[in-house]
C-alpha cells in the first residue's frame, strides 16, 4: 500500500509523538526525533534533536553513542511509518562522524529509506548543526531486518 503525504506524517507523528517515547529508556526518550517535513514519494523525512550537556563525552562534545541513537531513532521511525506498525530491528549501523558538534547543541537529521525489501531494508541519513546547511556533521547507513518484524 502506498501511502499518502498526509498519512505518511500521520504516522511518523505517532511515532515520534512524546506518548509513544514516554515508556522508552532515557536515552531514547531524550534523543526523541521532532518531525519537521517528509516526502512519502522520495520516502524521506527530516528531524530536529534537541540534544542534553548530560550528552557529551569528557571534552563537551556531543558523544559518539548519542549521535549513533539519533540515526537509530530517525530512521527506525521512518521505517515504522511504511511498515503496516511493525517495529523491525536494527541488523547493523554505520555512522561516519565528520565535525565535531557539542552537547546540548540542537541537530537536524535527514534520513532516507534507499531499499525496502521483505527482509532487509537499507536506510541512510545525514546529521547537520543548521538545518539549512550542505555539509553533515555526521553520515549513516543503516541496515534494518524486515523478517522479525515486531508488532507494537
Amino acid at each position: 500500500m502506498e501511502l499518502t503525504n498526509e498519512q505518511f506524517k500521520a504516522c511518523i507523528e505517532a511515532m515520534t509523538s512524546a506518548d509513544h517515547w514516554g515508556n522508552m529508556p532515557r536515552m531514547c526518550a531524550d534523543l526523541r526525533p521532532q518531525l519537521i517535513s517528509c516526502d512519502a514519494a522520495r520516502s524521506e523525512a527530516f528531524f530536529k534533536v534537541e540534544t542534553a550537556e548530560w550528552m557529551g563525552n569528557p571534552v563537551h562534545g556531543l558523544h559518539g553513542g548519542a549521535i549513533t541513537t539519533i540515526f537509530d531513532n530517525a530512521m527506525g521511525s521512518l521505517l515504522f511509518s511504511v511498515s503496516d506498525g511493525n517495529f523491525s530491528p536494527t541488523a547493523s549501523i554505520s555512522v561516519d562522524f565528520l565535525r565535531p558538534l557539542k552537547a546540548g547543541d540542537t541537530v537536524y537529521v535527514k534520513v532516507r529509506i534507499t531499499k525496502l525489501g521483505r527482509s532487509i531494508a537499507y536506510l541512510t541519513g545525514e546529521l547537520f548543526k543548521d538545518p539549512d546547511c550542505d555539509k553533515p556533521h555526521a553520515t549513516s547507513t543503516c541496515i534494518y531486518s524486515t523478517a522479525y518484524r515486531i508488532q507494537l
